[in-house]
């Protein structure tokens, strides 16, 4: 083999790893630095309440996409040919912009009561309307990203969420000193839409596709399966995120708002654990299990080895170093989330497990495998959330999302051991 084509080959197998180590090190980074301007300037209470505005948002999202960055990144990565790639383009801006619509004005016309809701308070319903506005060109950069991912262009995709995530530091700590609460739940959104155009300056220079693919109309058989793909991952981006809010409106109201910011602490360290989880699934496993012919059962118990084996030392290092981490994270005032960590560490660990093998199931269309995990994580989280926290308080959250993952990633396992057929046997 020429030295060319050995170097060629060592770039191909080190520039995913290096492109998926970026993107990841910049959103921990971004994530570490928002969430310490946000603890430092408005304290456990600030942080609580901006938890559940994340929510609010994961879950508007989820019902105006889909999910249709990873329906895009498996449908076109799977396609066969340009005219296939085409139809699974112009069909999700389609889709994408016809739900955004319906959700932007739904919001906007109920913008006060979803602020009492969110906030305890009417007063920040101008949030609600700015979110509003904001929801096309959020989804339009979703879309795009996509393809990059899809089509292989990884490169791109990295540099634009890189920047995105470099970006949300600076616009956050200004933000938040000029505007408090309001500038901390708005910044991510701002920086975020003001990305589509770096998205659509890309897409305009480099040409993956053809800009026109992007409006080409729906295809009816492209739409039932980004549709499916899409309703496979809503139990994911809206469930989980509306258990979360279920479990932190029981910590709100039993234990108060500074309580629940020590459990929003503990929530934000493990999920970095899944940020690094979820973009592998995006960069590295999904891709794979979609382009893999057979022996998928196997690929896919190696990569849930890997991701538990490599999440447990990184979250046991978290937890060890909690006396130091927290202050440095957040700041002194949530010392009182150290006892939270190890169980709340060891679910997110458990449940990242349970989103590999979710990832062969999407790529597979087993959607009632699928969805059976997230409606038993979401179950289990919340019922044992309303048991416990009562009694345990913010402990009694961590202590459901331990359960709920536990019981995730069982039902996860079985059901993986459980798939019979030529693809997914040896």
């Amino acid at each position: 083999m020429s030295a060319a084509a050995t170097r060629k080959r060592l770039l191909a197998r080190v520039g995913p790893v290096f492109s998926s180590m970026l993107l990841t090190g910049s959103r921990v980074v971004s994530a570490l630095v928002v969430n310490k301007i946000i603890a430092t300037y408005l304290g456990p209470g600030g942080l609580a309440l901006v938890g559940q505005f994340q929510n609010f948002t994961a879950m508007v999202f989820g019902l105006t996409s889909g999910n249709v960055s990873n329906a895009i990144i498996s449908s076109v990565a799977g396609a066969e040919d340009d005219d296939s790639r085409r139809k699974a383009i112009s069909s999700a801006v389609a889709c994408m912009a016809g739900a955004t619509a319906v959700v932007a004005i739904v919001i906007a016309v109920n913008a006060s009561g979803l602020s009492q809701s969110i906030f305890d308070s009417p007063d920040l319903a101008a949030v609600l309307w700015i979110l509003a506005l904001l929801m096309v060109p959020l989804m339009l950069n979703v879309v795009l990203l996509a393809v990059a991912a899809g089509l292989g262009r990884t490169r791109a995709f990295t540099v634009v969420n890189v920047l995105i995530a470099l970006a949300s530091m600076p616009v956050c700590w200004v933000m938040v000193e000029s505007q408090g609460l309001r500038g901390a739940v708005l910044s991510a959104i701002v920086v975020n839409s003001a990305a589509l155009c770096l998205s659509l300056g890309w897409m305009i220079l480099r040409s993956p596709c053809p800009v026109r693919w992007l409006f080409a109309g729906v295809d009816p058989d492209a739409a039932r399966r980004l549709l499916r793909l899409a309703l496979m991952t809503l139990s994911t981006i809206v469930g989980v995120p509306l258990a979360q809010f279920a479990v932190r409106r029981f910590v709100l109201d039993q234990s108060g708002v500074d309580i629940a910011g020590y459990w929003q602490a503990a929530l934000k360290i493990g999920e970095i654990l899944l940020m690094v989880s979820t973009l592998m699934v995006s960069l590295h496993f999904l891709p794979r299990f979609a382009a893999g012919r057979q022996g998928l059962k196997r690929i896919t118990f190696r990569a849930v080895a890997g991701s538990l084996g490599f999440l447990a030392i990184v979250g046991a290092a978290a937890v060890l170093a909690a006396n130091v981490l927290l202050p440095i994270l957040f700041s002194r005032e949530f010392i009182g989330a150290k006892p939270l960590l190890p169980t709340q560490v060891a679910g997110d660990v458990l449940r990242s497990g349970a989103i590999v093998v979710q990832a062969a199931f999407l790529s597979r269309m087993a959607v009632r495998s699928y969805i059976a995990i997230d409606i038993v994580y979401v179950m289990c989280m919340v019922g044992a959330g309303y048991l416990l926290v009562p009694r345990l308080g913010a402990q009694g959250a961590a202590v459901s999302v331990l359960l709920a993952s536990l019981a995730a990633l069982v039902l996860a396992l079985l059901l993986l051991k459980a798939r019979r057929g030529a693809i997914w046997e040896d």
